[in-house]
């Protein structure tokens, strides 16, 4: 749940113009638990909208299959309680993705 990522973030990116910005911030943030990224303002601003998009997929995605397993006759929540392994899938994808976006310059493409 959202509140659940609030309490216990699986990381925190942590923008700032300046190695000592930098410092406050992470003064800020010590008692956060996770991992900490600490980057500059434009490439922290885009993983944030880089974030809320992909859960705006996720969403979009799980309404889809539940969708599909209704009109299928499919027990959506037998799919669901698998899910896990299909987001680590997912996940992996994802990585592919930004990996050799950035590694060629160019955007990715299946071929």
């Amino acid at each position: 749940s959202a509140v659940a990522d609030f309490l216990q973030p699986p990381y925190t990116v942590l923008g700032g113009q300046s190695m000592e910005h930098l410092a406050l911030a992470r003064q800020l943030y010590k008692t956060i638990p996770g991992a900490v990224f600490e980057t500059n303002i434009p490439v922290a601003e885009m993983v944030k909208y880089v974030c809320n998009a992909f859960h705006a997929v996720k969403i979009g995605f799980a309404n889809e299959v539940g969708t599909l397993c209704k009109s299928l006759g499919v027990d959506a929540e037998a799919v669901r309680e698998n899910e896990d392994l299909t987001w680590r899938t997912l996940s992996a994808c994802r990585v592919r993705m930004l990996a050799d976006t950035c590694a060629t310059g160019r955007p990715y493409t299946s071929a």
